[in-house]
């Protein structure tokens, strides 16, 4: 999924006229989405906003003129990103195993249900 995300980034452009911190801020809004999300435990949504963070720091911010600037401020900035993306990276991963956990309890359920059903 996240594969497919990373994709459809792709064929976004960054406008190198546009300050990068601007994106920067733009990443912080998927990722307050994220937390927000993963805080209502709405995993659904958690993983379609870690997706499109993710997606946004590895595939199209890293397009930008100033995105390997040696400024301290811009530096600092994509340190904190680096960071941040591995701590969602691992969340998502946590995620799909809970959500895929989900799946299988509630296809039982549902199997389980059936049967109940047209035994009696």
């Amino acid at each position: 999924a996240l594969r497919s995300c990373d994709n459809i980034m792709k064929n976004i452009v960054i406008n190198n006229l546009c300050p990068i911190e601007l994106y920067y801020g733009t990443a912080d809004k998927f990722l307050e989405a994220f937390i927000s999300a993963y805080d209502r435990v709405d995993f659904d949504e958690a993983c379609i906003f870690g997706m499109r963070f993710a997606s946004f720091l590895r595939s199209l911010l890293p397009t930008h003129n100033n995105y390997r600037s040696s400024k301290r401020n811009l530096h600092r900035m994509r340190d904190k990103n680096v960071e941040d993306l591995n701590v969602v990276m691992d969340e998502l991963e946590e995620l799909g195993r809970t959500l895929k956990a989900k799946r299988r309890f509630l296809h039982h359920q549902n199997t389980k249900s059936i049967f109940q059903f047209l035994l009696f």
